[in-house]
């Protein structure tokens, strides 16, 4: 296939479990082109896992998971992009001989059963926000009839996430998105996969040069009463090693946004 090699990827990773101290946002979540997943609360109350987390850190949806890592990146770009649920997590545990659930925070979960365990963590968030970048794909696909870009599947999820800390339900222990808490907010399919009106433009224009710029029409917005959100998304150019991360960067109250 000619095409081999020359499709579009958007890595997934886990931004660390060294909260809640700021700038403890771990490799390579750091990098500016991957989606850097966080960790919000699961709402699964039942006691304490084998790695300590009580009932207490999964019990609210819209709180941050206090072990989760935040940022800024050492340059002072926002990661995490997302958060995700990742406490008291259950999943398929493995049927293999040699399985000793390295990492897991109970090998098999509930008591009496070899098929399940459970875990807590932003790698469990990642596992999260994995899924919900395949099923944004699809989405593209069967409503545009074409492959989405990594940038593109990245805006999709940042648009449509939930900002807890604009939540009306129940305090939040973190401040409006974008920050470097939740990033752009917490993973919402919902939101993704509802009827909601939508109109995408991925790589419709390239701009090979500074200064150069592209205007699009007006979008008329049928009620007012509804709100309307704007997400921009880029595969940002290398670096230099003795310069910034970034190459294309929109700065914001003295935040660089490398999106």
């Amino acid at each position: 296939d000619p095409s081999d090699g020359d499709q579009g990827y958007l890595p997934v990773f886990s931004c660390g479990n060294t909260g809640p101290r700021m700038l403890t946002i771990t490799w390579p979540a750091t990098a500016k082109n991957v989606l850097s997943v966080g960790g919000s609360e699961n709402y699964r109350p039942t006691g304490s896992d084998g790695c300590g987390t009580s009932s207490s850190a999964a019990d609210t949806v819209d709180q941050i998971l206090s072990s989760s890592s935040r940022g800024p990146t050492a340059d002072g770009r926002i990661k995490p992009d997302l958060v995700a649920p990742g406490s008291h997590i259950l999943s398929l545990a493995s049927s293999a001989p040699g399985f000793k659930g390295n990492g897991v925070c109970d090998l098999y979960y509930p008591p009496g059963q070899r098929l399940v365990n459970w875990s807590t963590g932003t790698s469990q968030s990642a596992a999260h926000v994995t899924g919900a970048a395949v099923i944004a794909a699809e989405i593209y696909r069967r409503h545009y009839g074409a492959e989405p870009s990594p940038a593109m599947i990245k805006a999709m999820l940042i648009n449509h996430a939930h900002d807890m800390g604009n939540s009306l339900q129940v305090p939040s222990n973190t401040s409006n998105r974008p920050n470097f808490l939740q990033g752009w907010g917490r993973l919402d399919i919902g939101n993704l996969v509802d009827a909601r009106a939508r109109v995408a433009f991925d790589q419709r224009t390239v701009l090979t040069a500074s200064g150069e710029t592209v205007t699009f029409e007006p979008i008329m917005v049928e009620d007012p009463n509804q709100s309307v959100i704007v997400t921009l998304v880029w595969t940002d150019a290398p670096g230099t090693p003795a310069g910034s991360a970034w190459v294309n960067a929109y700065v914001s109250g003295g935040q660089y946004i490398d999106r």
